[in-house]
């Protein structure tokens, strides 16, 4: 692995040539993955194919003691990685001829910790690079800049930045953007606001949650440049001994699509969705009720749900068995997206160090498959794998993982 040495030997050059008085603390991160797979090839010829994974990150800082703590974090690096659908991520090129690898910087910043004068509130105060989280609606995005956190204001809690006018990707022009936040809790309710502006454009969110009676209720509502809106209204309760209900309504205008939105998180979270266009980029935000039940019942947790915004209802059965003592945990996860007609059912038992799988996938329009694996964590370490998939025949894999 020639090219990973020339970029860990270029970090630790770096880190050794800084002054000993900055005390510069190196911290590296990640894991090494090694698999050998024993599978179908092109021509349906079984082949052994072995796979080195490797995900990395690095960044140094000073620690000796300042008010004020220097940054700088490097690009994280992955190689030969298997993603989705066991394709390869080859982020980092084959690295056997050994040319080096440039060393990329991702962020450098300063970060101050404390009042900015005597008898001041405290605060941390970031200049460089600064990753704003504020909202995953509106403020989800990484500035040049600088930014506060932490500000305690009788009991609000304020944060803000301003991302200085920089190019985007594609070399275009972009204005400054600057934003606020508040949170707090104001007679047993929790709230929180986060501002955002550009150019002549101001986007913004709210937040609260309450509980009313045995009920907790979470609610949203944001607006976009554009003054299009989208709320999230839901509720969680138990409506008898061993009966949990959550009910729930996504709604808004449909062109709704604020600048800094971090779509992912919305749509993990259940808090918003979009259909997608041909390029699987957000075109129209979705809207209808989502309504779920759970219980427990006979030693079987039992959670049923229907997302009208997705057109999904999904059927989550989970129980643990004791077998000579031994304990088994079984889960099984049915999933039908009604508009798609499309069935998918997920089952798997798992005695440690066993585990096996199973999945049918069933659709009006495409074949029905299906695949079953078992896997083994050997005591010392390693994990063996067999399976069998309808379209990409049986495989047999053998491997570890190390995280450090």
């Amino acid at each position: 692995m020639k090219k990973l040495t020339v970029v860990l030997s270029a970090v630790m050059v770096l880190a050794l040539a800084l002054p000993a008085a900055a005390a510069p603390a190196f911290t590296i991160g990640g894991s090494v993955e090694q698999e050998f797979r024993l599978e179908r090839g092109e021509n349906d010829d079984m082949r052994l194919r072995g796979y080195t994974g490797l995900d990395l990150e690095a960044a140094l800082s000073n620690e000796d003691g300042d008010p004020i703590r220097a940054v700088i974090e490097f690009a994280p690096w992955s190689w030969n990685n298997l993603g989705e659908d066991d394709e390869l991520v080859e982020d980092i090129a084959n690295p056997y001829p050994g040319q080096a690898t440039g060393l990329e910087i991702d962020k450098i910043y300063l970060e101050a910790q404390g009042a900015l004068w005597n008898g001041g509130p405290e605060m941390t105060t970031t200049i460089g690079d600064v990753e704003i989280e504020h909202s995953p609606w509106v403020a989800s995005l990484d500035r040049r800049g600088a930014k506060v956190e932490n500000l305690g204001i009788g009991p609000v809690t304020v944060a803000g930045f301003y991302g200085w006018a920089e190019r985007d990707a594609q070399g275009q022009a972009e204005n400054p953007a600057y934003g606020l936040s508040l949170a707090g809790n104001l007679a047993n309710v929790g709230l929180s606001t986060s501002v955002v502006r550009q150019d002549e454009a101001t986007e913004l969110a709210a937040s609260a949650v309450t509980q009313i009676g045995p009920a907790i209720v979470h609610g949203t509502v944001a607006l976009d440049e554009n003054q299009n809106q989208a709320f999230d209204v839901n509720a969680e309760t138990a409506v008898m001994p061993n009966l949990n209900l959550h009910l729930g309504y996504r709604g808004g205008d449909e062109e709704f699509m604020p600048r800094f939105a971090d779509v992912d998180t919305l749509e993990d979270e259940g808090q918003a969705s979009w259909a997608r266009d041909a390029d699987d980029n957000p075109a129209q935000l979705q809207r209808g009720i989502e309504v779920g039940i759970g219980t427990v019942q006979y030693g079987t947790q039992i959670v049923a749900s229907y997302d009208q915004p997705t057109d999904a209802a999904k059927l989550e059965l989970a129980r643990a068995f004791a077998l000579n003592g031994r304990g088994i945990d079984t889960k099984y996860t049915g999933t039908f997206e009604i508009n798609n007609e499309k069935m998918t059912h997920e089952v798997e038992a798992s005695m440690d160090p066993v585990t096996v799988a199973a999945e049918i996938e069933a659709s009006r329009n495409q074949d029905t498959t299906y695949g079953v694996s078992a896997t083994y964590q050997a005591p010392n370490g390693m994990e063996f794998g067999v399976g069998y998939h309808s379209v990409d025949g049986p495989s047999v894999s053998a491997g570890a993982k190390v995280e450090f």
